[in-house]
Parts: structure tokens; C-alpha cells; sequence
């Protein structure tokens, strides 16, 4: 797109009408982006799947080149979540989907900010009917909140060769708390930079101590027989569930994982 040269002396009626040319041409290179997004999501729904609409780890790399090339004065937050709202706009074009959230005002929020006001969000006040409503199939998404408050993610559901998974971390940028997390069908895509999320099963309070330093634990849940279960994140993408297991010296598998969140604070 090329930018009006303006001279030093421009008017005020010259300024907006440069700005309403630079308008004109940010609405013809939206309207040319959503007949691709159409023909990509034809080309989706004739591949099937019920979770192929949703790529946040495509997502994460289209803000973090955002992000990158940005500058100016404008704010980069300001500017990345335009991409966020265009990007689930267009999301919608290729495969209309909802939104389930638990009844939590914060969870609630960073699911319409990172969805967009389009998007159908309806809740529940039990995070496991959200995460069987994502089994169930269809385009269905769900936004759950403080896995340390409630463990939803020991939901058997996680451990079924096609079940749900967690895919994306909310917010994606900006502060970290409060956070949520998005669970979807199937396993999450890579986006270059990633952590993968494990449980580990029936930890001795002294194997919770000696946990490896490249996992950072999330959330624990004191079993009835007195073991620890253990949600935690470890670096990369996809996670080797047996090197895990040998790690934690106990049973262990992946629950998904998330791009890593995109820290504006550093240059």
C-alpha cells in the first residue's frame, strides 16, 4: 500500500483526506483477504476435521511478525489486538464456530477479547460439561479458567487418543493474569515457539520436590490416597510422554500445550 506524501504545509481538509484514502485502502485489502480466507476454508471443510479451523499456532505467528515489524508511535497492544479481531472475524468466514466459557467473569472476558464481539460465547457452570461438549465434536471451543482452583485437567477426556486438548493460553499478549485456557479437539499446531502441558500421576511429596528444573508447575491436586497429581508445562512443542514419565518417576502424559505469550515489555 503506498502511503500519500504529504507536504509540511497540508491542510486540515489535506490531512483527512489522506486519512480517508489510507481508509479506502485498508477496506480493499481486507475485502481481497476475506475471498482467500473463503477459498481456504472451502479447502478446510472438503479435508474435514472438526478441529481444523482453529490454528492458534499459526495465529501466534502472524502477532509475533506483527509485532516485530511494528513501529511508531501507536501502540503495539493497540495494533495487535486489530490482528486479533481480524483474525477471528475471518476465522468465522471460513468455519462458524462457538464459544463455550465456564461462569467466570475474567474467563468470560478474555474469551470475547480474543474471539471477538461476533463470536457466539455461552457458559456453563461446570468446566467438565464444557470439556465434553469439545468431545462431542462440531466447531466447538472452550475457555476454562485457574486449572489451580478446579482440575478439569484431569478429565479422563484429555487422555483419549482423539479427545479434547488444551490449545491456546489466554491472554495471548499483554498481562498474564488473570488467565485461560482454550481446549479444542485434537492436538495443538506449532508455532515455533512452545511449551507442552503434562500431568503427572501419583507423585510422592518427595518426587514433587525433586521435579526436573525445565518444568514449571501450574496447578496441583491432592489425591484421596494422599499422591500428588501434577499439571505442568515443559518447554518445546509436543512433549515425549515416556522421557516425561522417566523424568517424573511416575505416570505421565501431555494434555496439549500453547504457544508461548508474546511479551511486548521486551524490545
Amino acid at each position: 500500500m503506498t502511503e500519500p506524501k504529504l507536504q509540511s504545509n497540508a491542510s486540515l481538509e489535506d490531512l483527512r483526506r489522506s486519512i480517508d484514502k489510507i481508509d479506502a485502502q485498508i477496506h480493499d485489502l481486507l475485502m481481497a483477504r476475506a475471498e482467500i480466507v473463503e477459498t481456504l476454508g472451502q479447502w478446510k471443510r472438503q479435508a474435514g476435521g472438526d478441529g481444523a479451523f482453529f490454528r492458534p499456532g499459526r495465529e501466534a505467528q502472524i502477532l509475533r511478525q506483527v509485532a516485530a515489524r511494528h513501529r511508531g508511535s501507536l501502540p503495539a497492544d493497540a495494533v495487535l489486538s486489530l490482528w486479533r479481531t481480524m483474525v477471528s472475524a475471518y476465522l468465522r468466514l471460513q468455519w462458524p464456530f462457538k464459544v463455550i466459557s465456564v461462569e467466570n467473569m475474567e474467563v468470560r472476558d478474555l474469551a470475547r477479547r480474543h474471539f471477538g464481539a461476533a463470536t457466539p460465547i455461552t457458559t456453563t457452570p461446570s468446566a467438565n460439561d464444557a470439556i465434553a461438549a469439545v468431545a462431542d465434536g462440531g466447531a466447538v471451543l472452550a475457555a476454562l479458567g485457574d486449572p489451580g482452583q478446579d482440575a478439569w485437567w484431569l478429565n479422563p477426556l484429555f487422555r483419549t487418543p482423539a479427545g479434547p486438548r488444551i490449545v491456546a493460553r489466554l491472554p495471548v499478549f499483554g498481562p498474564p493474569s488473570p488467565t485461560a485456557f482454550v481446549i479444542a479437539k485434537g492436538m495443538p499446531d506449532a508455532s515455533g515457539d512452545d511449551l507442552t502441558l503434562v500431568v503427572g500421576l501419583g507423585l510422592t511429596d518427595e518426587a514433587a520436590l525433586r521435579m526436573p528444573l525445565d518444568l514449571s508447575p501450574l496447578a496441583t491436586y491432592k489425591a484421596p490416597d494422599g499422591t500428588t497429581a501434577l499439571l505442568a508445562s515443559a518447554p518445546g512443542f509436543g512433549g515425549d510422554a515416556a522421557a516425561l514419565e522417566r523424568a517424573l518417576g511416575t505416570k505421565a502424559y501431555v494434555v496439549g500445550g500453547h504457544a508461548r505469550p508474546l511479551d511486548l515489555s521486551r524490545p
